[in-house]
């Protein structure tokens, strides 16, 4: 026993939980980052972490025969989990639970402290479909510093759709929509995270589809998925999405072009309904369309500036963002996680049309987002625009966010000395 808490003083174990693809993207940045400074620390001769204690990382598995969790060391030294259970299978949910409890039972006789899990696995899971977020965003507080779209739930069986929460709707940004209105409509998988098929939406317009989704907007969803959430479709947002990254308080964005997601909307819109009577739906693949993301900044140098000078932490834009981040955290128990905001304007243009007319160019948006002289300022169109909440990711990949390694071995680190307490 006394070797067990001779160990936990001088190091904190945390088991890695995931596939092999997230340890890729994410677990052996962390683990190189704790290494690295470990061995600054040796040179030294200064400890780093809080206590003396240096980082040892070890792989858990799933082990899908025997449903259980693995470990390739001595279960009960295990300090933390850091996990993304959604890479695994569905089972794996309920093996981490269990482990935990176990584990926890078996530290406690050692008088160690229980498994520290960062963000409990039923949280985690929450943010897994589409049609549960949508519920549990319903619970935030009042007032909120964020829309989220109208949502339905539907089955690939058809049928009347399942509303998913309207309390979000501010009338004064998002006009109420009539039944027999023409709208613009997006359908998606409920599953958000995962298999590729999950990045593949139809887009379409129509009337109010309450009693179920258009025949040809069903055939062109992926088979593989049974149940789909319908969405309004803000085709006057601005033409960029803010990617925002949270370990508990600290907060990352970047802005990502939608350039390449109208332009596929609009030039297939146009091109299938050019001959036809009627509007036909236009499937995306958001994963395709916005696979070089960073190519468009290196294109676009000036406007890129532009933004990172405006997203600058301190600044209105920030303040914001780490508010919604803020409250989302409260509401989902999360510390882990990302989300897109879409920035509706606060007059929205009428008929729900983009702001620009095609071709949608750099310099066009640059100059409706940007003034043209001094140093680009923000216009009052992007800074009155009116911020929603369309997805939330759980770990995401934090992909060029700087200091992210950092911030979650903090974060790590204070979870156990809370619970040493």
């Amino acid at each position: 026993m006394e070797d067990a808490v001779e160990a936990h003083r001088t190091e904190l174990v945390v088991a890695l939980c995931g596939s092999e693809k997230k340890h890729r993207q994410s677990f052996e940045k962390i683990r190189r980052y704790a290494e690295g400074i470990r061995d600054e620390s040796g040179k030294n001769g200064t400890p780093t972490f809080g206590g003396g204690r240096t980082f040892v990382f070890v792989d858990m598995k799933y082990d899908a025969h025997n449903r259980e969790m693995t470990t390739d060391d001595d279960d009960m030294k295990v300090d933390v989990v850091l996990h993304k259970l959604s890479t695994l299978p569905p089972e794996a949910f309920g093996a981490l639970l269990e482990w935990c409890e176990a584990t926890s039972a078996k530290r406690r006789q050692k008088r160690l402290p229980p498994v520290v899990v960062i963000d409990p696995p039923n949280a985690a899971r929450v943010v897994m479909k589409r049609s549960t977020l949508a519920k549990a965003l319903e619970g935030r507080p009042v007032p909120s510093f964020f829309l989220t779209p109208r949502s339905w739930f539907c089955s690939c069986g058809g049928g009347a759709l399942e509303p998913l929460g309207w309390r979000n709707t501010d009338s004064t940004v998002i006009p109420d929509t009539t039944e027999g209105s023409c709208e613009w409509w997006i359908t998606k998988t409920d599953l958000s995270t995962g298999p590729s098929y999950t990045h593949r939406m139809v887009v379409w317009q129509g009337p109010v589809p309450t009693n179920g989704v258009p025949e040809a907007v069903m055939k062109l969803l992926p088979s593989e998925s049974q149940t789909y959430i319908v969405q309004k479709f803000f085709l006057s947002a601005l033409p960029f999405v803010l990617k925002v990254y949270c370990v508990r308080e600290y907060v990352a964005i970047r802005a990502v072009s939608a350039f390449s997601l109208l332009r596929a909307l609009l030039d297939g819109y146009s091109s299938i309904n050019s001959n036809r009577e009627g509007f036909q739906p236009v499937c995306i693949d958001s994963q395709k369309i916005f696979a070089n993301k960073d190519l468009w900044d290196q294109q676009n140098p000036q406007l890129a500036q532009h933004w990172q000078r405006y997203l600058i932490e301190g600044g209105e834009a920030h303040t914001q963002c780490k508010a919604i981040a803020a409250q989302l955290s409260q509401t989902l128990q999360l510390s882990l996680f990302g989300f897109d905001l879409l920035l509706l304007p606060k007059d929205l243009p009428s008929g729900n049309q983009p702001i620009l007319e095609s071709p949608i160019t750099a310099e066009a948006v640059g100059a409706l987002l940007f003034e043209e002289k001094g140093v680009g300022s923000p216009t009052i169109l992007l800074r009155t625009a009116v911020p929603m909440v369309v997805d939330v990711n759980y770990f995401p990949g934090y992909a060029g966010m700087s200091e992210v390694e950092r911030r979650i071995t903090e974060m790590i680190e204070s979870s156990v000395v809370s619970k040493d307490c």
